[in-house]
């Protein structure tokens, strides 16, 4: 059996000091003869990223250089937005003191309904009063066999109502295959990612100190 499953989770050691998170749209632009820029979208729009590390002790520089080998032929990780850990209204404590229905609240709730052309996300079985901001991320499984993940940031957000009900518009469009009733992550909402080749790039820092930085970019593959 195997004892490394992907997508992996960026571990713990891999402390990220240098950070750029965005959607990379896949368009074509051309202008008119009166100026007018008309786009063409020719693939999906996906999340990219370049993350740079602090200095890591020796045995945490081992943890990370073994962790990216894992990640050879194009291995899938979970990349996040480190900036966005937790809604920017709250932290971990927050979380903890929060309830649903008289249960602790653990950093999900449920994908009620995609509307507005996939811009409109209906969340249910928040916590009464839960905020989300501009900037914030959900996340969620979905296909055939919910082998593909979504990440959206939030463009329009809100506060839950009285039901735990809330409504946020979000980009990029939420794609075909979502269904009602799945999960939502709110804690690290992460897509799946690759390394770019040839991205991965380390430093020695004598006498036993090391830093690495790479670019990832989202994959829907399965």
């Amino acid at each position: 059996m195997a004892l490394i499953t992907f997508p992996r989770a960026k571990p713990d050691e891999l402390t990220i000091v240098g950070l750029s998170f965005i959607l990379d749209p896949v368009q074509e632009v051309t202008p008119t003869r009166g100026g007018k820029q008309i786009a063409a979208d020719l693939g999906p729009t996906l999340w990219t990223a370049e993350m740079r590390s602090g200095q890591m002790e020796e045995d945490d520089f081992g943890i990370v250089r073994a962790w990216f080998d894992t990640l050879s032929s194009l291995e899938e990780f979970y990349g996040y937005d480190k900036l966005r850990e937790y809604p920017v209204s709250y932290g971990a404590a927050d979380f903890a003191a929060m309830t649903v229905g008289g249960n602790p609240f653990d950093g999900t709730c449920s994908l009620a309904n995609v509307v507005d052309n996939g811009l409109t996300v209906q969340l249910n079985s928040l916590p009464v009063g839960f905020k989300l901001r501009p900037g914030d991320y959900l996340a969620f499984e979905y296909g055939t066999s919910d082998e593909l993940r979504a990440l959206h940031r939030v463009s329009a957000g809100g506060d839950a109502d009285g039901s735990g009900e809330l409504d946020v518009e979000v980009r990029p469009r939420v794609r075909t295959g979502w269904e009602a009733a799945a999960t939502v992550m709110l804690y690290r909402p992460a897509a799946r990612m690759v390394v770019m080749p040839k991205s991965y790039t380390e430093t020695i820092i004598p006498p036993t100190f090391g830093e690495v930085s790479f670019r990832a970019i989202q994959t829907l593959g399965s």
